[in-house]
């Protein structure tokens, strides 16, 4: 009879000591899984904010050169009705762009080359593109700032509270290195 409870005993460690292997395996994957999908959740969403949370958030140099891109002159490249045209000496470090001329971005333009800040203004729903490709933009190499003006009121009187969710749905793909930025300018 002693023999019977030595094996059930013994039999009661290994399935002990088997399951607890069998569970750290399991939360071994489980974080794992968790984990990937934070990281990939994190790659697919592009960073998307306001401009002055922007000029709040980043460190006071970045910060300062950003609000200097959005206000000073700088040689600029309009892409207007697929034309390019430019203003100011030097290569251009601000590029204008109107929805019909988005294509033009994802090419290896020479007169991009040093640009830093794209812009695009919409006065209506109708003068933003369907998308615009953020892996394609990765094209101009210098190219940290995507800036879309809305001088409409795209929110319904709401503030600008649906800004980020409609860039959401124009903005396509991933880049770490181009921040999607957006103002609010209602006119008078």
């Amino acid at each position: 009879m002693k023999t019977k409870i030595g094996l059930s005993e013994n039999c009661s460690e290994r399935l002990s000591s088997i399951k607890g292997l069998f569970l750290k395996r399991v939360n071994k994957v489980f974080l794992t899984l968790l984990l990937g999908l934070l990281f990939v959740s994190a790659m697919t969403i592009p960073t998307i904010m306001s401009l002055q949370s922007a000029l709040n958030s980043f460190e006071p140099l970045t910060a300062a050169h950003l609000e200097s891109l959005v206000t000073d002159e700088y040689p600029t490249a309009y892409l207007i009705q697929g034309e390019i045209t430019t203003q100011g000496d030097g290569a251009s470090v601000v590029a204008i762009f109107d929805a019909s001329s988005i294509d033009m971005l994802y090419s290896n333009n020479p007169v991009m080359s040093q640009v830093e800040l794209l812009k695009i203004t919409a006065n209506a729903e109708s003068d933003l593109p369907a998308s615009i490709d953020l892996y394609q933009l990765e094209v101009l190499s210098n190219l940290k700032y995507l800036l879309v003006e809305f001088e409409y009121d795209a929110c319904g009187g709401s503030a600008d509270g649906c800004l980020a969710s409609i860039l959401e749905g124009i903005i396509q793909g991933t880049s770490s290195k181009i921040t999607v930025i957006y103002s609010q300018s209602l006119p008078e």
